[in-house]
């Protein structure tokens, strides 16, 4: 049979065309998708039209872009109705990111509410010129409002005024917001402004944010913060949280800002901004004015009930767990557990304080039942709770476990305390220490103490020391280094130690409560036992250093071993009790059923009481404590008491002797080495 093929007829020259066409819009059709993540394309939502009972309705990112791509709505109301992805805008714009809403030129003036749903991935890479100014999703805002908006993840690199949600915004009100990511300024001068949500903020009327957060990390030059770099507004913080990483970079020595909430608030108006329930968990670094929640306050404060756990580090000073000035603040209940709070050892490292560094304020402040165990080192005025204040500032119940270290080694004003290192008030309000407590070590050059380095006013009742107190000159004390106008009462040491290290003429004045210690009226310290070793260059006692207080002891004792290691033959006094007492009017101090047995070191005026009294009463009292000179003006009780009665007293030491063979051993006795009475 015949057989059959397959005959292929050529199409004809139209149709191949048409098939060339079909193939290459396949291949085309393959890209669309990608070639689409690249392109910005401005798509009108589907819903509102724009007016403030009626918004946009914000759904894509590409709705988004939308608003951007023109000024003329710049002034309407968006609400966001679903998350969104903006990862995208990494390579729009040639790689440089989202082109912000609004700019110095024309600013956005409408409303966005976020309505809790998320941008993320927004990216911003302008760090290099001014085109970066005002770089955040929305750039400048003015009388704008911003509410529940979530940015997520984001990456903000921009020059200066730059914030996760807006760079600058005027009389803008912005709450219930959140941000993590990135958002940075380079580290060169003039770089500044830089915040979670916004970097630079003014207002003229109250600002109110609450339930707002940052988890992003902020860098900048200067005025750096969790939620805002700048701030220049009557403004409250109510439940607003960081737990970014803030860093303020300029290292200089002057005006850095950095904070956990804000970097700086310049505002000084009548309104005192209110800051409750607030915290930060994330290490605040910079060079000078760092704090937990905020670096500089110009203006009034009141915080409370707000905690920090982040580490604070800075190269300079006015450092706090929570602000790192401000001098007319109430700060109260609130907790640091941070692990430390540093600065440098440079002469500028000065204020540095577990709450505040540098503090004010005109009334008194009562804190009560707060712990804190924070490290805090720096080059001086160093405390567990403010490095200095001025207020009258009263503790109940308080107690510090923190190991306090003012590193400045000279002989100058060094003041370090387990609670404040100094206190400058000196008015009619009386602070008070009640039912408190150190634990920790604290370490300084002078004015050293375990509750505070200088106090000027204050009363200091059943508190208690065991942190070994150590000085390299001198005003060192277990509770206080120098004290004017102090009533100290009912209080315990139990150190191991209390001592100023150099054997120089400097290290004077130390005490196992006070080293220098003033006070207008009797003071009478009953039933109090003191195990402490101190030693010093001259002026130590077991509990006072020096005193020129009507001070009277009953049915007191010590065993601690008192040493003044200057050898010279001029003015050297120590003592079971004081060093010297040069108190010589018209009340007269008295010892009644005390005792020393510990043994007493000096080189002159050396007494199992007191190495120098001028007028005192001294009965029914016992030492069993070896005296030991290199000179002379040596006693059992007194080296040497002008106006000295004494009786019914008992000496069971092995010795009391003046070891050097010269003029000056002179004036030994065995209750008595110098004694008056009329």
């Amino acid at each position: 049979g015949a057989s059959r093929g397959f005959f292929c007829t050529p199409p004809p020259p139209l149709t191949k065309l048409k098939r060339v066409f079909q193939i290459f819009f396949g291949i085309s059709f393959l890209f669309i998708p990608q070639f689409s993540v690249f392109s910005q394309t401005a798509t009108a939502p589907a819903a509102g039209a724009g007016t403030a009972g009626n918004p946009w309705q914000i759904a894509t990112l590409n709705n988004l872009y939308w608003i951007y791509a023109s000024t003329a709505r710049w002034d309407d109301h968006y609400i966001q109705t679903a998350d969104i992805n903006a990862s995208a805008t990494s390579n729009w714009n040639s790689n440089t990111g989202w082109m912000p809403i609004g700019n110095a030129t024309t600013k956005f003036t409408g409303s966005y509410n976020g309505n809790g749903f998320s941008i993320s991935g927004l990216t911003i890479n302008r760090g290099t010129g001014t085109t970066g100014d005002y770089s955040g999703l929305f750039g400048y805002a003015q009388n704008a409002s911003f509410l529940s908006i979530r940015m997520v993840s984001v990456s903000i690199i921009g020059y200066t005024w730059v914030g996760g949600i807006v760079g600058r915004m005027d009389d803008c009100s912005i709450d219930s917001c959140f941000t993590s990511g990135s958002i940075s300024v380079p580290s060169a001068s003039g770089r500044i402004d830089v915040g979670g949500w916004a970097g630079h903020v003014t207002s003229t009327s109250l600002m109110t944010i609450s339930q707002g957060a940052n988890q992003a990390s902020v860098s900048g030059y200067s005025r750096t913060g969790g939620l805002f770099g700048y701030v220049n507004a009557p403004i409250n913080f109510d439940s607003c949280t960081n737990s970014g990483a803030i860093t303020a970079s300029g290292h200089s020595t002057a005006s850095d800002y950095a904070g956990g909430i804000f970097g700086y608030n310049l505002y000084q108006g009548l309104h005192q901004s209110i800051v409750k329930n607030c915290s930060n968990s994330g290490a605040i670094q910079g060079a000078d004015y760092v704090g937990g929640l905020f670096g500089h306050i110009l203006g009034a404060a009141d915080i409370r009930t707000c905690s920090n756990s982040g580490n604070i580090s800075a190269s300079a000073g006015e450092v706090g767990g929570f602000v790192g000035e401000c001098l007319n603040l109430y700060i109260n209940q609130c907790t640091n557990t941070a692990a430390s709070i540093t600065t440098g050892v440079s002469s500028t490292n000065t204020y540095i304080g577990g709450w505040v560094g540098k503090h004010g304020y005109n009334d008194t402040i009562f804190i009560k039942n707060v712990t804190t165990a924070v490290d805090i080192s720096g080059y001086s005025e160093v405390g567990g709770f403010f490095g200095q204040t001025n207020a009258p500032i009263s503790f109940q119940n308080c107690h510090n476990s923190g190991d306090i270290t003012a590193s400045n080694h000279s002989t100058g004003s060094v003041y370090s305390g387990g609670f404040i290192g100094i206190n400058t008030y000196s008015s009619s309000l009386r602070p008070t220490y009640l039912d408190c407590s150190n634990s920790g070590p604290i370490k300084g050059a002078r004015y050293v103490g375990g509750l505070a380095g200088r106090l000027y006013i204050a009363d200091i009742r059943n508190c208690s020391n065991s942190g070994n107190i150590t000085a390299t000159y001198g005003f060192v004390g277990g509770f206080v280094g120098q004290g004017d106008n102090l009533y100290i009462n009912y209080c315990s040491n139990s150190a191991n130690s209390i001592s100023s290290s150099n054997s120089s003429s400097g290290s004077t004045y130390v005490g196992g409560w006070v080293g220098y210690h003033t006070y207008s009226d009797t003071i009478y310290i009953k039933n109090i036992t003191t195990t402490i070793d101190v030693s010093g260059y001259s002026e130590v006692g077991g509990f006072f250093g020096r005193t020129d207080a009507p001070i009277s002891f009953q049915n007191c004792h010590n065993s601690g071993d008192i040493t003044a290691s200057n050898h010279s033959t001029g003015s050297v006094y120590s003592g079971g009790f004081i060093g010297i007492n040069t108190y010589s009017s018209s009340l007269r101090p008295t010892y009644l059923d005390c005792s020393n047995s510990g043994p007493i070191k000096g080189a002159r005026y050396v007494g199992g009481l007191a190495g120098r009294l001028y007028i005192a009463d001294i009965r029914n009292c016992s030492n069993s404590g070896n005296i030991t000179a290199t000179y002379g003006f040596v006693g059992g009780f007194v080296g040497q008491g002008d106006n000295l009665y004494i009786n019914y007293c008992s000496n069971s030491a092995n010795s009391i002797s003046s070891s050097n063979s010269s003029s000056g051993s002179t004036y030994v006795g065995g209750w008595v080495g110098y004694h008056t009475y009329s």
